[in-house]
């Protein structure tokens, strides 16, 4: 490759990588902060409010799978999307987390009283950082999660060839090479110390 060319690759990767770098960093500002945040909203950071309760019996056949049944509430309360389940110890009731980056849903079923409660997380800035940040898609089914997780490998890999071409752009100017030398030294050196301390 010409110098010419890595150059412009190392720019339009760093335009291309902006927002998730953005986001990365703020989710991780967000949580290595979190007292602060918990304090900023009055203890109540992850609070969510009940948004409705009702009877409720899924309209399944007897064998149906807990998937099954999570889609076919989610469909009856209108908010059809990605989600993860879950079932109690005693099996009693299903937990439903209903994945929204403006409004987030726990949503439980309880099997026993027939019972639909669904809890609704406010937005709130913090959260939907620590929510992006965390966001998985490979594991789900729906066409919006896997673009996600897909988008995330390609940030990945974008960031690794940043990194590597801009130590390729770095040894290439002779005027650089020791401030970069001292620069590696002193990151490496002090992410080791990290390393050891904690």
């Amino acid at each position: 490759m010409s110098s010419l060319l890595i150059r412009r690759l190392h720019m339009y990767l760093a335009l291309y990588l902006m927002p998730w770098i953005v986001i990365y960093a703020l989710a991780a500002m967000a949580m290595n902060h979190r007292e602060f945040f918990i304090d900023f909203y009055d203890g109540n950071l992850w609070y969510a409010e009940k948004e409705s309760e009702q009877d409720y019996v899924p309209d399944v056949s007897p064998d149906a799978s807990d998937a099954e049944i999570a889609e076919v509430i989610l469909d009856h309360l209108g908010i059809p999307g990605p989600h993860n389940i879950n079932r109690s110890g005693d099996g009693n009731q299903l937990n439903i987390s209903r994945d929204d980056p403006l409004a987030a849903r726990n949503i439980r079923y309880r099997f026993d009283e027939q019972k639909l409660t669904v809890d609704r997380f406010p937005f709130r800035p913090a959260t939907l950082l620590v929510r992006l940040h965390h966001r998985h898609g490979y594991g789900r089914e729906d066409a919006a999660s896997k673009a996600w997780a897909v988008g995330v490998d390609v940030a990945v890999f974008g960031m690794l060839f940043w990194i590597g071409s801009g130590l390729w752009l770095w040894w290439k100017i002779r005027a650089t090479r020791k401030w970069g030398i001292v620069c590696l030294v002193a990151g490496f050196g002090l992410f080791a110390l990290f390393l050891v301390a904690i």
